[in-house]
């Protein structure tokens, strides 16, 4: 029983001496406050480490999936914004053929549109010429001009009253003249729009009837100036003067 009290009394002393080193680490930690409160911030900082290494992982993969789907977005829309383009592109071509269209509606339309004012511009000329004619023509004009009172050029139509009238024309009128002038210009614009179109199916016709329109024209402006040169007379009158030299004709 001795040597078994011994052996217990033996173990237990290394096991009271380990207790009681423990005790003293733990009481030098306690001791120290320094060093508990710096490991506590070194892991508080460690653990925003890697929550911050976390962060930026994650958003490096969602800009990479942001990267992806806007390259997936541009290849849906480019092709969108060139069709858009071009469509833009073929209403302002669209504008401009209809532009051109109408312009050459109007220029087709030139004939039957100013063929009325220069056929009554022939017409009255030639029922003023042939009013004139019929009174005695540029004999008893002269005869109306030299009559002191001018009855007899007011009774035939070729006296001031009747020429401020109408100019013995008959029932054409100053607008009418005008109107036809102005119709003519118009023709005339017409035959230089279709001169450098002559490729055009329908501009051969087009051209002809221009000239015809243009040629009637002239034809009735030719015939009311030599009627209204006709109403006026003899621009120089005979007229003998006496002198050393003989009778002479002015």
């Amino acid at each position: 029983m001795a040597a078994v009290a011994a052996a217990t009394s033996a173990s237990s002393v290394p096991a009271a001496s380990a207790t009681n080193t423990n005790t003293n680490a733990n009481n030098s930690n306690i001791s120290n406050p320094m060093v508990t409160e710096s490991q506590l911030r070194i892991d508080a900082l460690s653990a925003s480490l890697r929550r911050l290494s976390t962060t930026t992982t994650d958003l490096s993969t969602l800009t990479h999936s942001f990267a992806r789907r806007a390259r997936h977005l541009d290849s849906l829309t480019s092709p969108a914004s060139e069709t858009s383009a071009m469509l833009t592109q073929s209403a302002t071509n669209l504008a401009t053929t209809l532009g051109r269209m109408r312009e050459a509606r109007e220029k087709f339309d030139t004939v039957p549109d100013c063929e009325p004012a220069i056929e009554r511009l022939c017409g009255g000329a030639q029922e003023a010429a042939a009013r004139f004619e019929a009174g005695g023509g540029a004999r008893a004009a002269a005869a109306a001009a030299s009559s002191a009172n001018g009855d007899a050029a007011a009774a035939m139509g070729t006296g001031p009253a009747s020429t401020a009238a109408g100019g013995g024309s008959g029932s054409l009128t100053e607008q009418d003249v005008y109107a036809a002038v102005d119709s003519m210009d118009i023709v005339r614009d017409a035959y230089a729009y279709f001169l450098p179109r002559t490729g055009w199916a329908s501009a051969p016709a087009a051209l002809g009837g221009l000239e015809r329109s243009h040629v009637l024209g002239v034809d009735a402006m030719c015939l009311l100036i030599g009627h209204h040169l006709k109403v006026a007379g003899a621009a120089v009158k005979p007229k003998k003067l006496s002198g050393g030299g003989g009778s002479k004709k002015k």
